[in-house]
């Protein structure tokens, strides 16, 4: 047999490969998003009616300790949606369009609500091109991370870009507690939290998306950080979608 119709079907029995992979990743949303889901609701509903009803049963360890069942309950509820939003990037768009930036970051801004320490400054954005839930994804991950970890009284928040020719560089900026040399490349990982569980509500899958998406579309993503004193976020979007990678 030539080389060439080997190569064809090694090409054709990876393609097989790849569809039965996808096929099993489809699966597994299902049942993330039914059979697991349904139970963790009937779970936090009960553990609110009895926090509610047996209240006056409770002392202050035991209304804490119920504080924090529910608490893992809803962290456990966000992590599997943040798994479905991860497994489907890649696999479900929606049409590509051209996206207003400023008011993208005026509709995130107006959902996080950030607190009256924290000063946000976006300068003038561009218009791209892209899935518009995809590109706000990005940035709200970002800005919330930024606005969730805040450890100084007058927190800032810069939110800037510049024109490196073919793409957008685009950077979020903070004041922040900053992050150490030894966790920028781990931070990016799926599940991967820098603050402990029992002080964050965070599934550590922010990241991870705001990566696989900025890469599907051609970019890259990367950080600037001093310890103590804040980080910067950032990434490129290309100016023109890539049709044929998408």
């Amino acid at each position: 047999m030539s080389e060439r119709k080997l190569a064809e079907r090694r090409r054709l029995k990876l393609m097989r490969e790849l569809e039965a992979a996808n096929e099993n990743l489809s699966n597994f949303a299902y049942v993330a998003s039914h059979d697991l889901k349904a139970p963790l609701r009937a779970i936090g509903s009960l553990a609110d009616w009895i926090r509610t009803d047996y209240a006056d049963k409770f002392d202050d360890e035991g209304r804490e300790q119920m504080q924090l069942l529910i608490g893992r309950v809803r962290r456990m509820d966000r992590l599997i949606d943040g798994i479905l939003q991860y497994s489907r990037i890649g696999r479900m768009s929606e049409d590509q369009a051209r996206v207003e930036l400023n008011e993208v970051l005026d509709d995130i801004l107006d959902l996080l609500q950030p607190p009256p320490h924290i000063q946000v400054q976006v300068d003038p954005l561009p218009t791209v091109w892209g899935e518009p839930a995809r590109i706000h994804q990005v940035f709200q991950n970002l800005l919330s991370n930024a606005i969730r970890y805040m450890d100084k009284p007058q927190g800032r928040v810069h939110v800037g870009c510049a024109d490196e020719g073919a793409m957008w560089r685009f950077s979020v900026a903070d004041n922040g507690p900053g992050i150490g040399q030894q966790h920028r490349e781990r931070i990016f990982q799926l599940f991967q939290t820098l603050a402990p569980r029992d002080r964050t509500e965070s599934t550590g899958i922010g990241l991870s998306l705001v990566k696989k998406i900025v890469e599907l579309y051609g970019g890259r993503v990367w950080l600037k950080s001093t310890l103590g004193e804040g980080a910067t976020f950032y990434f490129t979007w290309p100016k023109q979608a890539r049709e044929s990678e998408l």
